[in-house]
């Protein structure tokens, strides 16, 4: 592992970062934590103190789902069902509890047959549990806001769905 490559991003296991220890000033997590449960989750936090220098920070940009999703208590995924070459009827469907996510699939493809593409799970959480779960985890919450994509932007992927921005230091 070079400086040239810490300096200019390196892509990895969020669970297990290809970086030494302590080399990252920054640490940037987007749309990611709404897939991961509280055990991951954990393990992000502990990946993320262990890379990260002194005064390092942890932002965190993730949807705002108060807008970009209907509100569910529980953890669900979208699904699919192709009905023909071009149309496919999308759903929610709950993640039951103790289920991984090849019970999951499996649950899902009897219910709905082959036709059936299931996505990745949503762990939904708000701006506030977000800050909490993290403060759990050893980090302190410097400073949120919300962002939203100029509607004019012309890259079909970036999102229009507005934005929480966090960011997040170490406690001492």
């Amino acid at each position: 592992m070079t400086q040239e490559n810490i300096k200019n991003g390196i892509v990895g296991e969020a669970t297990n970062l290809p970086i030494p220890d302590r080399v990252a000033g920054v640490v940037h997590v987007k749309d990611l934590l709404e897939h991961l449960d509280d055990k991951q989750l954990s393990e992000l936090a502990n990946e993320a103190r262990r890379v990260l220098i002194e005064n390092g920070k942890l932002i965190v940009t993730e949807e705002n789902h108060r807008t970009g999703f209907p509100v569910y208590e529980k953890p669900f995924v979208v699904t699919k069902i192709k009905l023909n070459p071009v149309f496919a009827k999308e759903m929610f469907e709950p993640i039951l509890p103790g289920e991984n996510y090849s019970q999951m699939v499996t649950r899902l493809k009897d219910k709905y047959g082959e036709s059936v593409t299931v996505g990745l799970p949503y762990f939904v959480r708000s701006r506030n549990e977000i800050v909490t779960k993290l403060a759990e985890y050893g980090f302190r919450c410097e400073k949120t806001f919300k962002w939203k994509a100029n509607s004019n932007e012309r890259d079909p992927m970036k999102s229009h769905t507005p934005r929480n921005i966090l960011i997040f230091s170490q406690k001492v």
